[in-house]
This record gives structure tokens, sequence and C-alpha cells, in this order.
């Protein structure tokens, strides 16, 4: 845990950290598998304390941070150019950034994406794009 946060709103929130296994490049351009951390926040409620963890040093603050921007303008999808056959046009997959299947950072918002699907790329099927854009 990286620390405890009170929302303005008076509710508690807990930014935590994990670390997954990640694949990256070594200079010579051959994979390599490394930790790679993603911190997030999480509701306090559904955060449960592992036995045995003190937690005495875990920072609490209050939440001075902005207001988080509309879904619309947040950047958490990508979009991968597959292969085709000659003559095809190319294939187009939008992932969000969760997928283990993207390949770039997110750069497209929910508008892009809205707009891409509806000029022919195909959401993943493995991160359930479709389900994350209805709305």
């Amino acid at each position: 845990m990286i620390a405890r946060i009170r929302q303005r709103a008076g509710d508690w929130w807990y930014e935590v950290r994990i670390d997954l296994w990640s694949q990256a490049q070594r200079p010579d351009g051959s994979p390599a598998v490394e930790p790679s951390p993603v911190v997030f926040r999480v509701p306090a409620r559904l955060v449960t304390p592992i036995d045995g963890s003190d937690y005495s040093c875990v920072p609490t603050r209050r939440s001075d941070a902005p207001v988080a921007q509309p879904e619309e303008v947040i950047r958490q999808w990508s979009a991968q150019e597959l292969p085709t056959a000659v003559g095809r046009p190319r294939l187009r997959v939008i992932h969000h950034q969760t997928c283990w299947l993207a390949e770039t950072e997110p750069s497209l918002t929910l508008d892009d994406v809205r707009r891409a699907l509806a000029e022919g790329a195909e959401p993943c099927t493995a991160c359930g794009v479709q389900e994350q854009i209805r709305g």
C-alpha cells in the first residue's frame, strides 16, 4: 500500500501497487521478462489487509487533487494494426490499456474508440472493449 487517501466527500481510498511480469526489450532487441509496477486507487471497502503486514508507516492524506477529467478525454485505449492479405484493407484492433495483447501506449480517447469502431475497427475480445465503452 502506498497511501491512504481521504476524498473531499469523506470516503477513503487506498493507493496500492502491484508488480506484474511484463515483456521488455533488451538493447540487442531480444525479449526479456521483468517486473512492471501498476499503481492504482481502490475504495477502502474493497481492500483486505494482508495478515502480518505492518501498515503503520503508510502515509495518510486528504485528496486535494483536481476533479478527474471526463472519461471522454482520458486516453485509455490503443489501436493495433495487423497484417492482412495483399489487396485487403488493414485490420485495426482496439485494446484497453489493461489488455495483455496491447502493443502500444494508450493514445485514444473514448470518442476516438467509438469513431474507430464505427469506421470498421475490431474490438479486442480479450479485454472486452465493447463492454467498456457502452454508455
